[in-house]
């Protein structure tokens, strides 16, 4: 099972980080369900709402870029892997197989797809679609989810079927190569500092962390609270092989400007459902889960308080509605949410009038209509939702013309009395402010949690107790094993690009040996 549903309490972080993560979400409702499927979870209304503003946001960009996107089907012919070698080595444990279909035997075995390279390559092979240079650049893109058999299931972060995104590209020059598959990783560090609120390291992942018959892989890294590595996304440039078969005959090839034969040179670049992790595992606290404002489903939850007054609770309803038309109309303080509207429609969540209410304009509000729920529960509901503003209005409020403000990262007891009027303003600069506090937050902690050791001793204490590390390291793929046994689990995690040139004569404090890099890298452990 992936995680306990029936778990009461929220275990505070201090005392069982992984706990912890299992309860938040289990408290959450509407962000995960389990499933009848082996190792496969159910995305509820609120993950699935956190992925689609995930894919918005992306998909535009990518669409800015050039990219297109496409589909292709989930099932690649067994006769795919066994061409590719390298690529069948790193996936081959966890590729589930179709036999049969139809009540009778497959003449040929097909993968669920764990990844869609060997698709792409055919497809870019198909119907003359390159032929020239000027067919270059070809920018494809695709939205699916893909199987990989995990063995070791954790919600969000390694389940056996997953959501993602996988761009797949041709270009004539290495150079246009490289430059494309660095601004893609640029995206990805957009989407995550700007969006999510998750501060990035940018690097070259070591040699034994490249993509299976890459060759090389750029990553974004990002800390966990528990001082745990993360990684968010990554852009590979793969090898020419991969549109080889095997006997060197080119799968795809073009005539460049000089009417030569060449091979294009191919990358890959993806995001998951991981990011949903992130989100939990970077901002949440013992109360929850915490939604940064510019990627929350719901940014406003409008908590009306009813009383015995049948007559004062219709004027505070239609002033609950009123207030939310009027911050959904206001001009949204993320322009990547912004809907160009003057008018924010009223809807009824599942059609139901004594519910939940929401108006969807430039910032998304949410009002609870329940009647028989008290305001604790109103309130903690949407503080277990992550929702990361608050808005209580009652009889009394309604006569003195203001409303309550609480902000889902603040403290608790901290509110603010704000007019009616000025209400919209207000809620928008708190959303921005919010943003901001939780980026800056998460920054802190990694910098904070960043080390430098000067021995072994020093270093092993440090991953034991939630640190990052810079070191200078020896190449070796002894000292990689060295580390993840003497700490249990350390790992390599990347050269980042705005690290000094500093390394080239230190000594591994591993292994006693020679850096072989000019840079250090970071080590810590890792999800």
């Amino acid at each position: 099972m992936l995680l306990c549903m029936k778990q009461k309490t929220i275990t505070p972080r201090s005392v069982d980080f992984p706990q912890w993560y299992q309860d938040v979400i289990a408290r959450a409702q509407g962000l995960y369900d389990e499933s009848p499927v082996t190792g496969c979870m159910t995305f509820g209304p609120l993950s699935t709402s956190l992925w689609q503003n995930i894919r918005e946001f992306v998909d535009a960009r990518l669409q800015h870029m050039g990219v297109e996107n496409i589909m292709l089907p989930m099932l690649i012919p067994d006769s795919f892997f066994k061409r590719e070698k390298a690529h069948i080595e790193g996936f081959a444990p966890e590729v589930a197989v179709v036999t049969h279909a139809g009540g009778a035997a497959l003449p040929e075995p097909y993968c669920v797809r764990p990844t869609s390279e060997l698709l792409f390559v055919d497809w870019f092979g198909r119907g003359g679609r390159v032929q020239s240079h000027r067919d270059l650049p070809l920018l494809v893109n695709q939205w699916c989810s893909v199987l990989r058999w995990e063995k070791r299931p954790r919600a969000f972060l390694r389940t056996a079927e997953f959501h993602w995104q996988e761009g797949h590209c041709l270009f004539a020059t290495l150079e246009d190569c490289r430059a494309f598959t660095l601004a893609i990783l640029d995206l990805y560090a957009q989407l995550c500092e700007d969006i999510l609120a998750i501060p990035v390291v940018k690097g070259d992942k070591p040699a034994h962390e490249v993509f299976p018959g890459a060759i090389g892989t750029y990553t974004i890294e990002s800390m966990m609270q528990d001082g745990k590595a993360l990684q968010m996304g990554t852009s590979h440039m793969l090898s020419q092989n991969f549109l080889k078969q095997p006997d060197g005959k080119a799968l795809v090839s073009f005539l460049d400007a000089d009417g030569s034969t060449q091979i294009p040179f191919y990358d890959s670049w993806a995001v998951t459902t991981r990011l949903l992790g992130a989100l939990i595992m970077a901002h949440g606290d013992d109360d929850g889960i915490v939604l940064p404002p510019a990627i929350a489903p719901t940014q406003v939850a409008i908590l009306p308080v009813f009383g015995a007054n049948d007559d004062e609770n219709e004027s505070v309803a239609k002033a609950a509605q009123a207030l939310a038309q009027a911050i959904a109309q206001h001009t949204s303080p993320f322009a990547h949410r912004s809907k160009n509207t003057d008018k924010a429609q009223i809807y009824r969540l599942h059609g139901r009038s004594d519910w939940f209410l929401e108006a969807q304009g430039d910032i998304a509000v949410r009002i609870d209509m329940r009647k028989d729920a008290r305001i604790g529960d109103k309130t903690f509901h949407q503080i277990h939702s992550g929702t990361p503003l608050r808005i209580e209005i009652g009889a009394r409020d309604l006569r003195e013309g203001v409303c309550i403000l609480k902000s889902r990262m603040r403290s608790r007891e901290e509110a603010e009395s704000v007019s009616l009027e000025s209400a919209p303003a207000r809620v928008a600069a708190m959303l921005v402010e919010d943003q901001k506090t939780l980026f800056t937050r998460a920054l802190a902690l990694r910098k904070k949690r960043t080390v430098t050791p000067a021995s072994y001793a020093e270093l092993k204490e440090a991953l034991d107790t939630g640190h990052w590390a810079e070191i200078a390291w020896d190449g070796r793929g002894e000292t990689v094993e060295k580390l993840k046994r003497d700490t249990s689990g350390g790992t390599y995690r990347c050269f980042p690009f705005d690290a000094p040139s500093d390394a080239g004569a230190l000594t591994d404090i591993v292994s006693g040996k020679t850096s072989a890099f000019e840079k250090k890298i970071i080590v810590g452990k890792a999800y």
